[in-house]
């Protein structure tokens, strides 16, 4: 790949980057990123300077870091802060991380429009820096030597724009009401689902740690005589492994729960933002260690895991 340019005017407008990285490969990864969607870079730093920048920095459309080392207190810092901001000013805040860093970037990061990637390509952080601007992105290619990526980020442009045209529906700011009265705006996080489990009329029959397990085994057993994507359930399989783990008062931890979801990190951390933003899983503090987090399943979560578990059985049926 020898090259990558933005929309037009990508270098002097567009929306606006402020990256932050421990190495070179990072920092250049993720300015080519922002310049594939057409937005302008206002500085790249290094970790070290970033509080700094950020105490000083005016206005900016989404900030980035990317992270190949452990850099203790400098990182908690920076991350905090930003934590922060997302939430406060609604700022776009992406995150690329190790594997190995993801339970000490997890434990810093709240609500807010954060994207946590894991061991990223261009691809996925072109996805996540797209979605997070949406309508503000105008993807362009030039100069690739490779026609799979060529085609790749062909198909990410067409599927990033139709995912702004739907989300500027769902998000438009009024429309016509009887009387004289504009609507109330709907916004997207408005929307979103909410998990309430449904009633038990009879008591659950208490699920066994081992059966679930065995279950996972089962699913896990598919993969060795089909493609994997085809039966890619990550939601499903996170619930059974933080089932499990209820029943066998063990903790889980991000990167064991990524693990047990058997797809890609990345993938895995969407997934486990949705199971909390509906109130599926929550997050708790390690009470040995303020750089991790636990994630569990709420009570109406494991209610419900019993009951359904419960009538499977009940109807002699295989779970898988």
């Amino acid at each position: 790949m020898t090259g990558f340019l933005g929309g037009a005017g990508s270098f002097d407008s567009g929306p606006s980057a402020l990256i932050f990285a421990d190495s070179e490969a990072g920092g250049l990864a993720a300015e080519a990123s922002v310049r594939i969607v057409g937005g302008r870079i206002a500085g790249r730093l290094h970790l070290a300077d970033a509080v700094d920048r950020l105490n000083r920095q005016a206005s900016i459309d989404a900030v980035i870091v990317d992270l190949t080392d452990d850099h203790g207190s400098v990182a908690d810092r920076l991350l905090d802060m930003l934590s922060y901001i997302a939430e406060r000013d609604n700022r776009p805040v992406i995150v690329a991380a190790r594997f190995a860093l993801l339970d000490c970037v997890a434990a810093r990061l709240h609500s807010g429009p954060i994207t946590l990637l894991c061991d990223p390509d261009l691809i996925d952080r072109v996805s996540a820096l797209a979605l997070a601007w949406q309508n503000e992105v105008r993807l362009g290619v030039a100069d690739i030597t490779s026609e799979d990526d060529n085609d790749r980020l062909r198909r990410l442009a067409e599927e990033v724009s139709r995912i702004a045209q739907t989300l500027a529906k769902l998000s438009s700011t009024a429309s016509p009401e009887s009387g004289d009265g504009l609507k109330p705006a709907r916004r997207v996080e408005d929307m979103r689902p909410t998990f309430a489990a449904e009633p038990v009329q009879l008591a659950p029959a208490l699920a066994r740690a081992e059966d679930l397990r065995a279950i996972l085994r089962q699913r896990r057993l598919r993969n060795r005589f089909f493609d994997p994507a085809l039966f890619a359930d990550p939601a499903w399989d996170m619930l059974l492994d933080l089932m499990a783990a209820r029943l066998e008062g063990e903790s889980v931890s991000v990167t064991s729960l990524c693990i047990a979801s058997a797809v890609p990190s990345t993938t895995a951390l969407r997934w486990i933002r949705t199971l909390i933003d509906t109130g599926l899983v929550q997050r708790r503090a390690d009470p040995a260690d303020g750089r991790r987090i636990h994630i569990s399943l709420t009570d109406p979560a494991a209610l419900a895991m019993s009951a359904y578990l419960a009538a499977a059985l009940g109807q002699e049926g295989l779970i898988v």
